[in-house]
């Protein structure tokens, strides 16, 4: 009996030993290593800020709440806003240390994210397929064609035309109407400026991603399409007329930059238009 007994206690000190054994992997984000270890517990309570950091998105933290695309999360809340809806986390926000924890599970569904696991490591790993190199992208988004753009932080879409003879390593877009422009002005804030935003193009079921910067130039009211003239707007001087819609409320032209566009004059990569351009592949739904 004695020895039936200690037989017993002895299976259930080890079961209890390995119950309370925390087996822990390292964090990769595109095989690159995160300086933090995970809990091996199922649905991982990942980093946030550092996955955010490595992959180059913007992210804005207010009181108790992060924001980043159109994502918005707040500690020791399980109900995140994505896109303006209500969306459900396996887990509770919190904080640890400077570290935002968020479910992984949460993130892989809400932005184009996937992870591979194995005994050792969790590595996230980008799926966006919406990184088209600029000439595929102006391939499809050909001269005269239009297409919806959706800002990725607001939500709000509006419509545009590519015009032609603009440049050849972005698209000089126009909006088709004066509703357009209204959208337009209300996503970057009432005026026009130059401050890059993630967007998405949508051209004939073809979505591309996309970075825009929203300030009208290369155009006149006063003169012909194509013929060249002074004084065009946005302090462009002589050149081109790009103005081909007269009734839109925007003289002129702006540009939608995708991955790897040039910038005109300059012959190099613009790295902001750049992150920009990446950050929106990660949140098409």
């Amino acid at each position: 009996m004695l020895k039936k007994a200690i037989i017993i206690f002895i299976f259930l000190f080890v079961v209890g030993c390995e119950k309370d054994e925390v087996k822990t992997k390292t964090l990769e984000v595109e095989g690159q290593p995160i300086n933090y270890t995970l809990e091996s517990n199922g649905d991982y309570m990942v980093p946030l800020n550092l996955i955010l950091n490595a992959l180059e998105i913007e992210y804005e933290e207010i009181e108790d709440s992060v924001l980043f695309g159109d994502i918005k999360i707040t500690l020791d809340s399980d109900i995140a806003n994505v896109g303006g809806n209500p969306r459900k986390l396996n887990k509770k926000v919190m904080k640890k240390s400077d570290n935002v924890l968020v479910s992984l599970d949460f993130l892989t569904k809400n932005v184009s994210l996937s992870f591979i696991e194995d005994d050792e490591k969790v590595n996230i790993r980008v799926t966006s397929e919406l990184l088209l190199d600029y000439e595929k992208a102006l391939e499809v988004f050909e001269e005269s064609v239009e297409a919806v753009v959706t800002d990725i932080e607001s939500g709000k879409s509006f419509n545009v035309k590519r015009v032609e003879g603009g440049f050849t390593t972005l698209a000089d877009v126009e909006t088709l109407t004066a509703e357009d422009t209204d959208i337009l002005l209300s996503i970057i804030g009432g005026e026009w400026n130059n401050i890059r935003r993630s967007i998405l193009v949508e051209v004939n079921g073809t979505v591309i991603a996309g970075s825009l910067a929203p300030f009208p130039h290369s155009g006149s009211d006063d003169h012909p399409f194509g013929e060249v003239v002074d004084n065009r707007s946005g302090n462009t001087g002589s050149g081109v007329n790009l103005n081909s819609i007269r009734d839109n409320n925007m003289t002129g032209v702006i540009d939608i930059y995708f991955y790897n566009s040039i910038t005109p004059g300059l012959n190099r990569i613009d790295e902001r238009h750049q992150e920009k351009v990446i950050e929106a592949s990660y949140f098409y739904r």
